[in-house]
């Protein structure tokens, strides 16, 4: 696998993307919920400016990923 290889190393924002999703998942089955829930810095710039630039782009992507409020990207 490619990502084990670290091929993607230098793509901070999927690394951490992919991190909040298997921290999601883990949370999941364990029944815990989403307080002190972790995103990486960069992924936290992305959320920022989605949700500053076209909230309606936020929204969309809160759909598909576990992302924070929009008040919590500020």
């Amino acid at each position: 696998m490619s990502a084990i290889a670290g091929e993607y190393n230098d793509q901070q924002v999927l690394l951490e993307l992919v991190q909040a999703t298997e921290q999601l998942k883990d949370r999941k089955e364990r029944g815990v919920g989403k307080q002190n829930f972790y995103y990486g810095p960069a992924l936290r710039e992305v959320f920022s400016k989605a949700a500053t630039m076209c909230p309606q782009v936020y929204n969309l992507l809160s759909q598909h990923f576990s992302l924070p409020s929009m008040r919590g990207t500020k």
